[in-house]
């Protein structure tokens, strides 16, 4: 059985997941533009040894079904904090209308899936 993921909707709509072996957390960018635009930066820490590769290609297939969205920024790596192996993924995304609750719910649902997710 996966570890359990506990997560909290604050009161800007920012979310953040913390489970056991992995974090996620998803913030809109102050200074989002007059237009609708809206800035979005996702993190997925996982703390454990695992495939930047793999861990991101699943995200990047989830937003390319999303209308209205523009990757800006990605930013990947692993590092090493004592004994623990610790993989960082980070993009910040540009998005239009009600994209981000698309993106907030996605995220919500899957941490709340009992599968393990495939590293």
């Amino acid at each position: 059985m996966a570890p359990q993921a506990k997560g909290a909707t604050h009161e800007s709509g920012d979310l953040a997941i913390n489970g056991d072996l992995v974090d996620v957390r998803l913030m809109k960018s102050p200074g989002s533009s007059s237009d609708g635009d809206q800035t979005i930066d996702l993190q997925v820490i996982v703390r454990s040894e695992c495939s930047i590769v793999q861990l991101l290609v699943p995200i990047l297939q989830f937003l390319s079904k999303l209308n209205n969205r523009h990757l800006m920024h990605i930013e990947a790596d692993n590092h090493v904090t004592g004994s623990e192996i610790i993989t960082r993924i980070n993009l910040r995304l540009r998005m239009q209308g009600n994209e981000w609750e698309a993106v907030r719910m996605a995220v919500s649902q899957r941490s709340d899936e009992e599968s393990s997710p495939t590293i």
